[in-house]
């Protein structure tokens, strides 16, 4: 393998129905010159699934968590000959022009994130353009934009490979791309998110971060992830340090009688922004529970 730009991806068991439509969206891009890291998590018979192009595929065994399997990947992509890496999920499906997009863009910057139209299992179109709707265009994201919430994900960002660092990914964590990420901009990596590519981001019951309804078990969720990931990052960053106290005072009015979430779910919704980002909720909560 001799190109200098990877498509990056995980497939597990479960994931069978939607690599077909994956691996088109591989096909057609309008740029070729890119391999496709692929890996396996363990789904059997993979080889048969996969589309028969051994000089730009590579096939990666791997074991462990979620969160122990992407490191893994991440140790990979640092010590491989890659330039620029863009990661994908193998449930969802991209337009023809991301690969093409996220190498300009990652000639300017460290960090490229396109934009989402959500899906349903069956590609029905659900929310087009979803984080343009509030970002517009050539938005540059900074360190305190993810504080409280999260806009790159492993299914829609790209990074040049200089601004990947080792990292120790605790084993439970849930948001892995928050994590990587929130640790590449604290290092003083750039971003920019541009709308000029998509990714098709299913919505199903294994996504991790939803962008469905919200409900009380989803609000309860995301303060578990929100808490998990200021922790990791409250001896390094005093913002993260003060959210974290924050999340942990809220955490425990929750678990006490004095504020209801079935019973502000009203306000809660009449409150958040018609497309929350991944996690937002949670800022949202907080407000209300300390106005309440």
């Amino acid at each position: 393998m001799s190109n200098k730009i990877c498509l990056f991806t995980v497939i597990y068991p479960g994931c069978e129905p939607w690599l077909p439509r994956f691996f088109e969206s591989v096909r057609d891009q309008t740029m070729d010159d890119f391999d496709l890291i692929i890996l396996n998590d363990g789904l059997t018979d993979a080889e048969n699934l996969i589309p028969n192009i051994p000089d730009r595929i590579k096939l990666i065994p791997v074991t462990g968590t979620i969160a122990k399997v992407r490191q893994q990947g991440i140790d990979f992509l640092i010590d491989s000959d890659y330039k620029k890496i863009i990661f994908c999920d193998a449930d969802d499906y991209f337009s023809n022009n991301r690969v093409e997009k996220a190498s300009e863009a990652l000639e300017s910057f460290d960090i490229y994130v396109n934009d989402l139209t959500s899906v349903t299992d069956q590609e029905k179109l659900i929310n087009e353009n979803y984080f343009s709707q509030r970002l517009g265009n050539q938005f540059e994201i900074e360190t305190d934009f993810v504080l409280r919430k999260n806009v790159l994900g492993l299914g829609n960002s790209a990074v040049h490979q200089s601004a990947l660092k080792k990292i120790d990914i605790p084993e439970d964590t849930i948001a892995v791309d928050w994590l990587i990420f929130t640790d590449m901009l604290l290092r003083g990596a750039s971003a920019i998110f541009r709308n000029d590519s998509i990714s098709y981001y299913r919505q199903h019951e294994q996504n991790t971060a939803g962008l469905k309804s919200i409900t009380p078990e989803k609000f309860k969720h995301s303060l578990k992830v929100q808490i998990q990931n200021a922790s990791y990052f409250a001896e390094r960053s005093q913002p993260h340090h003060e959210w974290h106290s924050q999340l942990l005072t809220l955490s425990s009015i929750l678990s006490g009688n004095e504020f209801s979430l079935t019973d502000n779910l009203p306000k809660l919704h009449s409150v958040l922004p018609s497309q929350p980002f991944w996690w937002e909720e949670i800022q949202y909560l907080n407000e209300i529970t300390h106005n309440s």
